[in-house]
């Protein structure tokens, strides 16, 4: 089958650079069109893995000529597509994929007899994926188009088709082109995929409708924000001794109430978020993980019911202008149902994960051997890169201000509700080293970035005591993110303190969760509702013509639901659990739904559902196995004095309070099909799966 090909190895060096410079001019236009921006780094190393590629293709195929044009017309096509096929299928369709084209692109060759198809690669791919954009607009991504993106598109599909009927009626592809063709085509190519990374978010369109205006008699704005896993005693206000974020507090004294004792209904961000955006408990909203009793729990949580009203949508109906921007891409992903009512909801992972995720030549997933071992060992440890190092996932605190402040450019004086989520103190923990270097405890000889399960895995697995020098560690690690977010909120202040109307505007700082430092033998988050996990802060700026006098009581992550609706001018509905700002909370409550096979690789005895209800100065914790727990909170605020067997008549009063225990029936069977693999990578990605 072979055919001898006389090209030299120059020449088959420069097409590989062509076919390279095409793969990057195809790929950077679906990372933008799919919603992620696209970074010179990400640009840079994507180019250098292809190129590798293409050049043991022309080494390994030389002589070869059916062999070497059909390898290099596949790799760039499969690269460009990659995009795509990961947002439209499951990971195992890629393989499938490449196989289809694989071998239609060795029949095409043979028939073309074409040597010069490396120069059509990308823009085959191009074609096909820019058909699937363009009919399949599927990705909620809300009003995200990026009209350049789709030009190009459309350019290289046109290129596309052009050379294929070129290449049936000439014999000029026949050969390869000159060397100095290839590299010009490089070059331009390349050129265009630079061009097409620079514009990140700030070109996409991202326009309010045009229903919506800023006239006079507009909703006041509403911005929320949520600082994922951040417990509220590691604040100074909440009494913690080192100025972690002084810019968060700054801006509260000056323009709101003083800090609010709030209490997460969750001690993870999916059920603690679907509370905010619809005042229900988690038993009532249903999204968080399958019930105890479930005889065939699926891998992943289940998503908010679509019948359940949100904050979005019922702002929306009220003439607001809806944006959320999440650094939390996993549970606060579209599949999960928190997006739905905005008309711009934009939850996607750093590049660098997403490339990582794309490609098949990745190094490193779930820490196997060996990377399990080079990832805590300098320079692994300190790749931001990801293939051998762990990668952040998420985007950064700077990249969501970033995208907050175009939002609030946009917006001028209309009604806004804007939702941002920040992840920095959600691990792993790798805040810019000038940050955890203001804290005492920071080694240089220890791993950057820290993953929380490090130190579990020590608890878990071998009921050992962290040692001071990795507690230490970690700690002024975490308190270095605090401080990078706090800077980084500082422009975000500012920018508001600017707004038009300020004065009406409704600020509310928050977070969904907490996270354990060793109390109670457990690190991280998800499977206790213990102090540290569930007490969080809460800030709020409220406005013009409300009272500066705080409330009474307790808050819950539920209550904002009505206070945003309040603020808003908006009918609170009855079937909620919410309480009224001006209203006193009589009993505070919390759930966990834990997924028992990613507490199983821990600790088997986490296999167990947990409430807890805290009233009159005592809290409850009460789990499916039969255990009880009951503190007196406002005397043991570290919760490690059980009093369950001397206050036998106050528990059995809090479980009547409490009342039966919902079942995996009283939920009803969810659609299985909710989430794609794509999704539960993310998940895992986050630590939420094994």
């Amino acid at each position: 089958m072979s055919v001898e090909y006389s090209a030299t190895l120059r020449d088959q060096l420069a097409a590989a650079l062509a076919a390279t410079g095409l793969a990057l001019a195809a790929q950077v236009p679906f990372f933008r069109t799919v919603g992620t921006a696209v970074p010179y780094e990400l640009i840079a190393l994507n180019g250098a893995v292809i190129l590798v590629f293409c050049l043991l293709t022309a080494f390994i195929a030389r002589g070869h000529r059916v062999i070497w044009s059909a390898l290099l017309l596949v790799s760039p096509a499969v690269f460009g597509l990659l995009p795509v096929i990961e947002k439209k299928a499951p990971s195992y369709v890629l393989w499938v994929a490449i196989g289809i084209l694989t071998v239609a692109c060795i029949v095409l060759a043979r028939l073309m007899r074409s040597g010069g198809a490396p120069l059509v690669a990308a823009l085959a791919g191009s074609l096909l994926g820019g058909a699937v954009i363009y009919f399949e607009r599927n990705y909620n991504f809300g009003n995200r188009t990026d009209p350049i993106s789709l030009v190009v598109l459309a350019l290289l599909g046109l290129g596309a088709v052009i050379c294929v009927i070129w290449a049936g009626r000439r014999e000029s592809l026949a050969r390869l082109p000159r060397p100095m063709v290839s590299l010009s085509i490089a070059l331009l190519a390349t050129l265009v995929a630079l061009f097409m990374g620079r514009a990140g978010f700030d070109e996409i369109v991202l326009e309010p409708p045009a229903e919506i205006t800023g006239e006079p008699g507009a909703p006041p704005p509403v911005v929320l924000i949520v600082l994922d896993t951040l417990r509220a005693d590691h604040l100074p206000s909440y009494g913690y001794s080192r100025a972690t974020m002084p810019e968060l507090e700054g801006f509260f004294r000056r323009h709101g109430l003083p800090p609010l004792r709030s209490v997460a209904n969750s001690p993870w961000s999916l059920p603690s978020h679907a509370s905010m955006f619809t005042g229900l408990y988690p038993p009532n909203h249903g999204a968080h993980y399958s019930s105890v009793d479930d005889p065939d729990p699926p891998v992943d949580p289940h998503p908010l019911g679509k019948d359940i009203p949100t904050l979005a949508e019922l702002l929306a109906a009220a003439g607001y202008w809806t944006v959320g921007i999440s650094s939390n891409f996993g549970p606060l992903g579209p599949a999960f149902g928190l997006g739905r009512g905005f008309h711009f909801y934009d939850a996607v992972p750093n590049p660098f994960y997403m490339m990582k995720r794309l490609t098949p030549w990745r190094l490193q997933t779930r820490r196997r051997w060996p990377m399990d071992k080079l990832d805590r060992v300098p320079p692994f440890s300190l790749s931001r890169a990801g293939f051998f190092g762990v990668e952040l996932s998420y985007r950064q605190a700077n990249w969501i201000t970033d995208d907050a402040l175009r939002v609030l450019d946009k917006a001028g004086g209309r009604g806004l509700f804007l939702f941002l989520n920040y992840l920095e103190p959600h691990s792993p923990y790798d805040p810019p080293e000038e940050f955890a270097r203001r804290f005492e405890g920071m080694r240089s000889d220890m791993p950057v970035p820290v993953l929380i399960r490090d130190y579990r895995e020590i608890v878990y697995k071998r009921k050992e005591k962290v040692p001071k020098a990795k507690y230490d560690h970690l700690i002024a690690l975490y308190d270095g993110e605090l401080n990078f977010l706090d800077s980084e909120l500082s422009r975000l202040f500012e920018r508001l303190e600017r707004h038009p109307r300020f004065d009406d505007m409704l600020v509310i700082v928050t977070s969904d969760h907490g996270e354990s430092f060793g109390e109670h033998d457990h690190y991280g988050h998800g499977v206790s509702l213990y102090r540290e996990l569930v007490e969080v802060p809460l800030f709020v700026k409220l406005g013009k013509g409300w009272s500066s006098d705080p409330p009474d009581g307790v808050k819950q992550s539920v209550d904002l639901f009505s206070l945003v609706l309040e603020h808003a001018g908006l009918e609170i509905p009855d079937e909620i659990d919410a309480v009224r700002w001006d209203g006193t909370r009589k009993e505070i409550l919390s759930w966990i739904y834990v997924f028992t096979a990613a507490v199983r690789s821990f600790d088997p005895s986490f296999e167990r559902e947990l409430r807890s209800i805290e009233s009159a100065g005592y809290k409850l914790i009460e789990s499916s196995n039969g255990s009880t727990e009951i503190f007196e909170v406002e005397v043991d605020r570290e919760e490690l004095d059980d009093l369950s067997a001397s206050k036998r008549e106050r528990l059995e009063a809090m479980l009547h309070l409490l009342g039966p225990r919902t079942s995996y029936e009283d939920h009803g069977k969810r659609d299985r099909e909710q989430v794609d693999d794509a999704t539960l990578e993310r998940l895992r990605a986050l630590g939420y799966l094994p």
